[in-house]
């Protein structure tokens, strides 16, 4: 969209950018990059692939469901974030994270905090360490879609 501002219309052509307009604009620009949105697109930007076969977000070709998953980790398995995968975390509110994969963002509550970090350092995760995953209601359903759009990998067990 075009900027209209104080003297500058949609026909406006070889103009000069007052003080004025060019606090506005400023004031636009900073007025945007407080907001989740920007965070949400930052973490998504920063985890875009820059390789042209690892760009596409899809899903892995033998996906699992939830129970499978869920009986894995019961029975000690493991999530660990391979090393070619990116992640970026920032927090968007006192108790709310935003991690980025792929190009794709995912709104974590804090309680998920201390699993995120630990899969940051490519160190596996499972339920008898990290209870959370079990008993938080979205726990379970993000992990989930981490491992079927090939961000997590599901291995043996680990304590």
């Amino acid at each position: 969209q075009r900027y209209l501002g104080e003297g500058v219309d949609g026909d406006s052509v070889g103009f000069t950018l007052t003080s004025g307009v060019v606090d506005d604009v400023r004031d636009r620009f900073v007025g945007q990059l407080e907001t989740l949105d920007f965070r949400r697109w930052l973490v998504q930007f920063f985890t875009e692939s820059g390789h042209e076969d690892f760009g596409n977000y899809s899903e892995r070709e033998d996906p699992i469901e939830a129970g499978a998953l869920k009986d894995a980790l019961e029975q000690g398995a493991a999530l660990i974030k391979p090393p070619y995968v990116k992640f970026a975390l920032t927090q968007t509110a006192p108790e709310s994270f935003c991690l980025g994969f792929n190009g794709h963002s995912f709104m974590v509550g804090q309680s998920l905090l201390p699993m995120l970090k630990v899969l940051m350092k490519e160190q596996g995760v499972n339920a008898t360490g990290n209870p959370e995953i079990l008993s938080d209601p979205g726990a379970l359903a993000f992990l989930l879609a981490l491992h079927n759009h090939q961000g997590l990998e599901l291995g043996p067990t680990c304590t």
